[in-house]
């Protein structure tokens, strides 16, 4: 509902992935991300550029994707804003 960043922190990786490319998508996995990306590392906290609500107004449901180049998974928490 805001115009802030998205926060993200990874918990863990396994199946042997060094870290996970991850990026701020709408609903649907349209970016908004403004063509920024992050590597999110087991233990580390990111804000993600995200200009949902700028670009398509306020009540737009967003999501996190994510990227990795091996076969594994990721755990941890995030939120449509940065806090």
């Amino acid at each position: 509902t805001n115009t802030t960043s998205m926060y993200n922190k990874t918990n863990s990786l396994s199946g042997g992935v060094g870290y996970i490319t991850i990026w701020a998508a709408l609903y649907d996995g349209r970016d908004a991300s403004g063509g920024h990306n992050y590597r999110s590392y087991a233990g580390t906290t990111t804000l993600l550029w995200n200009n949902a609500v700028e670009n398509h107004g306020s009540g737009i449901s967003v999501r996190i994707d994510s990227r990795s180049y091996s076969n594994g998974g990721a755990t941890g928490v995030w939120s449509p804003d940065s806090i």
